[in-house]
């Protein structure tokens, strides 16, 4: 057993360097930065598809009505201040 944890040790301290590291996050930081950016510059797009969704699919729009008719919004938009933007 301590055979293993010894192999298991050793494999951890060879990730840990710094080419490995680099090989290891930038295709993550890359994939991060690109959906940060598809999200930035088509938000107003996918906001009024969704809001168009919401009011073209029958159960979505009557999801949508009985959500404003609940008391949830209401208690909820009292402990924001929604007004100042």
């Amino acid at each position: 057993m301590t055979e293993v944890l010894k192999a298991y040790g050793r494999a951890l301290r060879s990730l840990l360097q710094p080419g490995i590291l680099l090989h290891l996050l930038w295709p993550t930081l890359v994939a991060v930065a690109f959906w940060i950016a598809v999200a930035w510059v088509s938000w107003d797009t996918v906001g009024a598809g969704v809001e168009r969704l919401f009011l073209e699919v029958s159960w979505l729009n009557w999801l949508q009505m009985r959500w404003e008719a609940s008391a949830w919004p209401a208690r909820s938009s009292s402990r924001w201040c929604w007004s100042c933007c």
